[in-house]
């Protein structure tokens, strides 16, 4: 569904599937200590990076601006 809802208002994103990376995945909970999923991680123009478990509409379009 944040796939859909990401392209659906245009937001450039890329995604890891962690149950085919287990690479990826250990960095996933190395970063978050969370093993569910959807983990939307936002990287700041300079640098910081803040994670979002699972989807959560209004916090993701309230930090990438959408109304």
């Amino acid at each position: 569904m944040e796939k859909q809802w990401l392209d659906q208002n245009k937001v450039p994103h890329q995604v890891v599937y962690v149950d085919q990376d287990r690479e990826e995945a250990l960095k996933m909970v190395q970063s978050t200590g969370q093993m569910g999923v959807p983990v939307t991680e936002l990287v700041s123009e300079n640098g910081e990076k803040e994670f979002i478990i699972g989807f959560d509409r209004k916090t993701l379009a309230d930090r990438i601006g959408i109304k």
